[in-house]
């Protein structure tokens, strides 16, 4: 939550919220990504995906692009004016999270990212969407396909 927080005041300069950053950011990294690649990476469901894709591109930061081979997969690309906000808070960002790890030696801070990086993958299951919120479906439970 702090790491959200500091995020947040420096992204807001943008009008932009922590989840149209995120998304900005991994769009602006992957360009031509399609929509679903894009949701599995952040972790973000499909339907929360669209709706802050729609946002970016209504702000002019993001545009869609018709994919030659698959006419229902869209692809993905920031913008110039994406790419420009992107390069003008981005640095402010790792500013402000080497900021809040400040309190740390170097050593200190190598270890804790190692460590936190460790406990992220080894509970990588909790990060994807939809993770904890239902109960799963066991197999007598789903519905017959057939």
């Amino acid at each position: 939550m702090i790491c959200t927080a500091v995020v947040t005041e420096v992204v807001k300069s943008e009008n932009l919220n922590m989840l149209q950053w995120a998304v900005l950011a991994h769009i602006s990294r992957a360009p031509d990504i399609d929509q679903s690649s894009l949701a599995e990476i952040a972790s973000i469901d499909k339907t929360s995906i669209g709706r802050l894709v729609d946002q970016l591109e209504a702000m002019g930061l993001v545009e869609r692009r018709a994919n030659g081979r698959d006419r229902r997969v869209w692809m993905l690309r920031a913008t110039p004016r994406g790419q420009e906000v992107r390069r003008r808070v981005g640095p402010r960002t790792i500013a402000e999270q080497d900021r809040l790890l400040s309190c740390l030696t170097a050593k200190e801070r190598a270890s804790f990212l190692h460590l936190f990086r460790r406990v992220v993958a080894a509970n990588d299951s909790f990060i994807r969407p939809g993770a904890g919120r239902r109960k799963p479906i066991t197999r007598a439970q789903a519905p017959d396909r057939s």
